[in-house]
């Protein structure tokens, strides 16, 4: 299955979810691991969930294109969760890779992704931007986290 989600004020409102209140849901409704694809993150409510999920036992695996490239105050929370939780994994994909990484995705329970345009941030996840993103349920959700491990 495929939802639809959405951010921009034009967007909204059309029986369509938003994009940051469906990421809010997958991370407080996991129970088993998350996994993150990101280019750039600068929203810290969304780290902060992350870490609240690392400290009920989930399995946190985040691979960005570059830890540098965050925000002081993201990298900090970052750094802070990965040291606080042996299961809060950070990757860096500049390290060992060529190119840049620009994929966002979120992956929980290898059973539900989102897919989408939108970087963690306030403006892609909540309002300011317009992004599109798609929620797929499934062995498609499964076969994103493997990708998202392979890199």
């Amino acid at each position: 299955m495929i939802e639809i989600l959405v951010t921009g004020e034009n967007f909204l409102g059309r029986g369509i979810r938003s994009l940051g209140t469906v990421i809010s849901e997958l991370i407080v409704s996991a129970a088993d691991e998350i996994h993150i694809v990101a280019y750039l993150i600068t929203s810290t409510a969304f780290i902060d969930l992350l870490s609240q999920a690392a400290g009920r036992g989930v399995k946190v695996y985040m691979l960005l294109n570059n830890l540098l490239e965050q925000p002081h105050a993201v990298r900090e929370k970052l750094l802070t969760a990965a040291k606080e939780y042996d299961h809060f994994t950070i990757k860096e994909f500049c390290k060992t890779n060529r190119g840049v990484l620009h994929a966002k995705a979120i992956v929980v329970d290898r059973a539900r992704a989102i897919v989408g345009s939108a970087n963690f941030t306030h403006a892609g996840m909540t309002e300011g931007n317009y992004e599109i993103a798609v929620l797929v349920t499934g062995r498609e959700a499964a076969i994103i986290a493997k990708l998202i491990e392979l890199l």
